[in-house]
């Protein structure tokens, strides 16, 4: 049985810390609106994003710095092909 991935995880810290499982990526950023707060990416703009790190058991992780109390906007790019927005 494999165990659920929660993702994102809003830390003590008000950091926020996001997953995604992928066995078979090259390569895979977080992209978003968190980096750079208050400016408003429209649905076809890219947003800036971030690279992750893959761990030995195939699940990508990134962590963000300490961010304001607000909705965010988020997506994965996975082999430079973007996900869904969240």
């Amino acid at each position: 049985m494999s165990e659920e991935l929660i993702s994102p995880v809003v830390n003590s810290d008000r950091s926020v810390t996001f997953k995604f499982k992928s066995e078979h990526a090259k390569s895979v950023e977080a992209a978003d609106e968190f980096r750079f707060e208050g400016r408003n990416f429209g649905p076809r703009m890219f947003a800036p994003s971030a690279p992750m790190k893959k761990t030995s058991d195939s699940i990508w992780i990134y962590k963000t710095k300490p961010l304001l109390p607000r909705i965010y906007r988020y997506f994965f790019i996975v082999d430079g092909i973007p996900t869904k927005e969240r």
